[in-house]
């Protein structure tokens, strides 16, 4: 939208000849679209940044997965470990 209002906009100012204000105002209203322009582009840019950051994160924890599911194996053994030597202490 910014980028056809641009279009539009620039090629106005090139078909006036003179120098009056009405091309003041035009080369203003240039300028402000290009600046729209670059705004837009940068918040595109740094969006698709926090998204690349962002499956970057998701990949990282779902490779930590398969280790932690490990860990949580571990866990729950000795648990069952310590379980069965204190039923085992409590019934002698």
């Amino acid at each position: 939208m910014v980028t056809a209002a641009l279009e539009v906009q620039s090629k106005e100012l090139s078909a006036m000849e003179e120098e009056n204000p009405a091309k003041k105002e035009k080369a203003q209203a240039v300028r402000d679209l290009e600046k729209r322009q670059k705004r837009a582009a940068n918040s595109i840019e740094s969006s698709e940044n926090k998204i690349q950051r962002a499956n970057s994160d998701i990949e990282k924890a779902e490779a930590e997965i398969p280790r932690n599911e490990k860990m949580q194996d571990r866990v729950r053994e000795q648990i069952r470990t310590q379980a069965a030597v204190s039923k085992s202490m409590m019934t002698n």
